[in-house]
């Protein structure tokens, strides 16, 4: 990400209430911090995650489950790579 995507990620968060932005720290650094309501909205995500990935996988048993997260990670390493513009196979 680039600087002004993260500084405008983080402006959006804070006017949001989820995250602080405390003091400068040296020239180009500055302390974020989580806010209880950011901490409560990661927890509520979470929660939705876990609610959705028992859903989605319903009926899988624990090794099929293992075996396509697996995948799925070599499915997204490799559209990282791709992305990154490399093509060796």
């Amino acid at each position: 990400m680039s600087h002004p995507t993260v500084v405008g990620v983080i402006r959006r968060l804070n006017a949001k209430g989820l995250v602080e932005i405390g003091d400068q720290k040296g020239n180009l650094s500055k302390e974020i911090t989580l806010t209880e309501s950011g901490l409560q909205t990661i927890d509520s995500v979470e929660s939705w995650m876990h609610e959705m990935e028992d859903i989605l996988l319903n009926g899988l048993s624990a090794q099929e489950r293992d075996d396509l997260l697996r995948m799925l990670d070599i499915v997204y390493s490799n559209s990282l790579r791709l992305s990154e513009g490399d093509r060796s196979y």
